[in-house]
């Protein structure tokens, strides 16, 4: 049996680490070995699955430097008490401790989930990922967009797994949904801006650093929107008249949109190059407010032209099924082991 190692942030919270922690699933049930390793506490406890093996790296966000050596002592330890076949790394801090290690890691798949990594220090960035260049890491990317700092480098770009794989069919009054985390590059401040000048009602799913800002604007502006905070489903509070909408500055592969043409209702993104990578028509794109406002209010109480066709949904979701995904991801491990053989 292979056995994968996941070095994350955590479980839960951004896409990233929900994406690593479906597809650990998914490849335990497809019959590895997996363990992740998670920097950050598991807060909800009862998304832990049986078949994953889970390892805290012991991150406290209280002192940088002590986070920085504890959690890389952790990984050492964890990596000379185990012998794994490959170590998947997604997310800066990941990469940090396991550039620390680099000498102890196994064969090694770098995972990117956004087109602007790093871009907190990008000095730090270019030192990480030119010591972890040292191990030749394969590269796999969500979306087919240039890995900073391995531009030039070959990559395979595997969709991330989705929670859900079918139509909603709950009935309900049609509301404005925003999924995700409440942080700078989401932008929910336009999202709100967008609920305001619409006065149609809204629902927030999703936490972060912005959460009690945004409450507080909302209520200042008496928006009609609910917050609902994390939710380990968020579609089971989606209904089918919904319409969800997609502000971020930038994206990976925009999961949230993808899911929600699972899901099978309206969607509405910024016009910029993340969300153009989806390659959805061009009535799914806004350029400003007005634009925004006008297309909801269009597709909620004329005709719901921002919902994709049964063609065009098809279409967008054939390779995007979790067992294509996960077939993709075996094949590259096999080759990758094969190697040692």
């Amino acid at each position: 049996m292979q056995s994968v190692l996941i070095i994350s942030n955590n479980i839960h919270g951004g896409g990233a680490e929900v994406s690593m922690h479906r597809l650990s699933i998914e490849l335990a049930e497809a019959g590895f070995s997996v363990t992740i390793a998670h920097l950050d506490p598991i807060k909800y406890l009862n998304l832990r699955d049986q078949r994953i093996i889970y390892r805290s790296l012991s991150r406290t966000r209280k002192n940088l430097v002590k986070d920085c050596f504890q959690t890389s002592n952790n990984l050492r330890k964890l990596l000379k008490q185990h012998s794994f076949n490959l170590v998947l790394i997604n997310c800066e801090f990941p990469e940090l401790i396991a550039a620390i290690n680099i000498f102890n890691l196994p064969k090694t798949i770098l995972v990117e989930h956004t087109n602007a990594p790093w871009n907190f220090n990008t000095l730090l960035g270019r030192l990480v990922r030119s010591i972890i260049k040292l191990k030749k890491p394969h590269l796999v990317a969500v979306s087919d967009f240039p890995i900073w700092s391995f531009e030039k480098a070959k990559k395979n770009v595997i969709p991330n797994i989705s929670c859900i794989e079918k139509a909603t069919k709950k009935e309900g009054v049609g509301r404005i949904v925003f999924i995700g985390r409440l942080s700078l590059e989401k932008n929910p401040f336009l999202f709100l801006e967008i609920v305001k000048i619409s006065a149609l009602p809204a629902l927030v799913i999703g936490d972060g650093n912005l959460a009690s800002e945004l409450n507080e604007y909302a209520k200042q502006e008496n928006l009609n929107v609910k917050f609902l905070g994390f939710q380990s489903d968020p579609w089971i509070n989606v209904m089918k008249n919904d319409l969800v909408l997609g502000t971020s500055h930038w994206e990976g592969e925009g999961m949230t949109i993808v899911e929600a043409i699972w899901a099978d209702v309206g969607v509405l993104v910024v016009n910029n190059s993340s969300y153009r990578r989806l390659e959805m028509p061009n009535s799914n794109y806004f350029n400003d407010i007005q634009e925004a406002v006008a297309k909801i209010k269009f597709h909620m109480f004329s005709d719901p032209v921002l919902k994709l066709s049964n063609a065009e949904r098809q279409s967008f979701l054939e390779n995007r099924t979790n067992k294509v995904i996960v077939e993709t991801w075996t094949k590259l491990f096999k080759l990758l082991t094969s190697y040692d053989k």
